[in-house]
């Protein structure tokens, strides 16, 4: 079924999620931190700084060309809480006091927002459009105020920023709409969970398999898949998403390690402990903690396994 038109009405939810600068790299994959909200969004504008050009030959217009400057985002909030602030433009930050100084560095970090459309889909529900702006920094805010009168007004948060496309794709920007028979309700459900760097992003179910284990190298190796048999990497996986114990017991072991191994359709985790392992059932729990090279958590899932 074709979407109908909705005008905007609406914004709500803005995320950020820290860009490792490092890892944006021509042909490389942009790793981001954890995605944390901005709560409070009043307004939030875009300017993509577009222009065109023709040439002209043989009397008449012959070619024309568009390019895509700058990015320049400016929004408002009625507050921003101090550790959000201090993540964004880049203040140091130690026993919840702020600290501005003339050298602080903005890091780069990636934006995302929903905004909602007037109207319902097919089905009855809210219609948005979900985006993510992938690489900018924040200036910091203008600060002040007026007296408190016998009339109230209200003083927000106004935030500048300047956006450039990712060294990694060329991509700047990616979006969706929620009443698009395109996408795919896992794609809707798991948008916000990490920066959606390309229209190529698998953000189908990420399910553990199976697993095994080897008595002398006091190693588990744990199997991925993501549902439609997609390419991914496990992606952080830590004592506190991985958990193993003896089975017969439930005393946990200690894991020291955790490796990931190549992008793969059967993608791996080698999970390393310092104790001694035996020929015993362990029990295996991941958390929906853990996640694949695109934010998708993976499915909470207990499995048993014992070490040869």
């Amino acid at each position: 079924m074709a979407m109908s038109k909705h005008p905007q009405i609406g914004i709500q939810d803005v995320v950020y999620a820290t860009l490792t600068e490092s890892t944006d790299v021509v042909g490389g994959t942009p790793t981001y931190g954890t995605v944390y909200p901005l709560a409070g969004a009043m307004k939030f504008n875009t300017k993509h700084n577009g222009s065109a050009a023709t040439l002209f030959a043989d009397d008449g217009a012959a070619f024309s060309a568009t390019t895509v400057g700058k990015t320049q985002v400016s929004c408002e909030f009625y507050d921003i809480l101090p550790d959000a602030y201090a993540a964004i433009v880049g203040i140091s930050r130690a026993n919840g006091i702020n600290a501005d100084s003339s050298l602080d560095t903005a890091p780069y970090v990636a934006v995302g927002y929903k905004s909602l459309k007037a109207g319902l889909d097919s089905s009855g529900n809210p219609v948005y459009v979900y985006r993510w702006i992938l690489k900018g920094k924040f200036t910091k805010a203008d600060e002040g105020g007026e007296t408190k009168k016998d009339t109230l007004n209200y003083t927000s948060v106004a935030l500048n920023a300047e956006f450039v496309k990712l060294q990694a794709n060329g991509y700047y920007q990616t979006s969706i709409r929620t009443d698009d028979t395109a996408v795919s309700s896992t794609t809707v459900t798991n948008w916000f969970n990490a920066p959606v760097i390309s229209n190529s992003a698998d953000l189908n179910a990420f399910t553990l398999t199976s697993a095994a284990a080897s008595i002398s190298t006091k190693t588990f190796t744990l199997t991925f898949a993501k549902a439609g048999g997609g390419t991914t990497t496990v992606y952080d996986g830590a004592s506190s998403n991985v958990i193993i114990s003896v089975g017969s017991t439930g005393t946990q072991v200690a894991l020291t390690t955790f490796t990931p191994g190549s992008a793969s359709t059967t993608p791996t985790l080698a999970v390393v402990t310092s104790a001694t392992l035996t020929g015993v059932p362990y029990t295996i729990v991941v958390t929906a903690g853990l996640h694949d090279a695109s934010g998708v958590p993976c499915v909470q899932k207990v499995i048993t396994v014992t070490p040869a």
